[in-house]
């Protein structure tokens, strides 16, 4: 064993469903180096940021075998613990960052909704503006609601594009940025011939059903 290196026998047992749980939903061979963090984040009083979902098989086994700790901050801080008592309060450790940061994913999916509900109000109120930019202009009504369609139909594909990013957290910066007033001006430009220079997002197909003259379609 090297200087920088100290391995300890860790049991979980099967009481402590909820860590093993989260043992199992975890890619192979991943879970020393979480149990790692875990207790690097504690010797410094932070949480470390880790996944925190839980499988949910049938099978529950439980946990007996050895974690070797690498960081000098996880081995001093495993050493100052009493004796006989590290796998309890390793246990525990355990289970504190996976709440913290379930509550955390909770909290911000929270917000990721708040800021999808604040786009769609925003867009809706931004696009049905637009009408009266359009006073006189030839077949108006039918060009009208081709410019919601498109406008909707990007709008929804730049935001589940925004919710499938690597965690909340970049889902919500990009929600943030996301610039819903550009992509009603680029539909509209689109649908009535305008031109428009500055055009950077790519936008779906038009399609060719029928719609009600002046309704906005779908909001």
């Amino acid at each position: 064993m090297t200087k920088n290196k100290k391995s300890i026998h860790l049991v979980v047992p099967k009481d402590n469903e909820d860590i093993i749980r989260w043992k199992n939903a975890l890619p192979p061979r991943s879970f020393n180096g979480f149990v790692n963090e875990i207790l690097i984040a504690e010797s410094k009083g932070a949480i470390a940021n880790i996944p925190c979902d839980f499988s949910y098989s049938k099978e529950v086994k439980e946990i007996n075998g050895r974690i070797d700790l690498t960081d000098p901050a996880a081995i001093n801080f495993v050493k100052k613990m009493k004796k006989g008592f590290a796998t309890e309060k390793i246990n525990c450790i355990i289970r504190k960052h996976i709440q913290a940061n379930r509550e955390m994913n909770r909290k911000a999916t929270e917000i990721c909704v708040k800021n999808v509900c604040d786009i769609i109000n925003g867009f809706k109120a931004k696009i049905k503006e637009k009408e009266t930019d359009y006073f006189g202009v030839q077949d108006k009504h039918r060009k009208l609601c081709d410019s919601y369609e498109l406008a909707i139909k990007t709008l929804f594909c730049a935001i589940l594009g925004c919710c499938a990013a690597q965690d909340n957290l970049h889902a919500n910066s990009a929600l943030l940025h996301l610039g819903y007033e550009k992509i009603i001006d680029d539909a509209f430009n689109s649908v009535f011939g305008q031109s428009n220079t500055d055009v950077t997002i790519t936008v779906p197909k038009k399609f060719d059903n029928k719609k009600q003259g002046g309704k906005i379609c779908g909001l």
